[in-house]
């Protein structure tokens, strides 16, 4: 009997732990649905670069963006180039503005527009700017000096 109540433990630690994983995914497809079909579009403009370590897998790119004076701090994960470290893109993004789309029933709900992918998504025009940031996101070499 007792080596059964183990074995129903583990069991429902199991389920415990994969029904927690796919409510984390529900909340980010709810967050993702929510921001798509009722957003409006501010200025948002790159901080900060950290770079990747145990808890991310790539790069993340910090944003801070205003809504009506108020001011609000996003993030966005992008995939480890071999073309660039830190520095690099710290060089290339911070300080550089981008259209982010927040979500008006929850203004921290956001995502910069860095991506031709994105423009799309969201309507939003392409710009220059888009493009060189999103060649350097998507690990192409930039050889200009936009």
């Amino acid at each position: 009997m007792n080596s059964n109540f183990r074995i129903n433990s583990k069991k429902n630690q199991g389920i415990i732990f994969l029904g927690l994983i796919a409510a984390w995914f529900i909340y980010i497809f709810y967050k993702n649905q929510t921001l798509l079909n009722s957003y409006k579009i501010t200025t948002g403009q790159v901080k900060h670069i950290f770079p990747p370590s145990y808890k991310n897998n790539g790069y993340k790119i910090q944003y801070d963006y205003l809504i009506d004076d108020k001011k609000y701090r996003g993030e966005l994960g992008i995939a480890e180039c071999n073309n660039y470290n830190t520095t690099n893109l710290s060089l290339l993004l911070v300080n550089r503005r981008f259209p982010v789309v927040y979500d008006v029933k929850d203004n921290e709900n956001s995502r910069i527009i860095m991506t031709e992918s994105l423009c799309y998504k969201f309507k939003i025009a392409l710009s220059d700017t888009i493009l060189y940031a999103d060649s350097i996101i998507s690990c192409q070499q930039v050889y200009s000096n936009y």
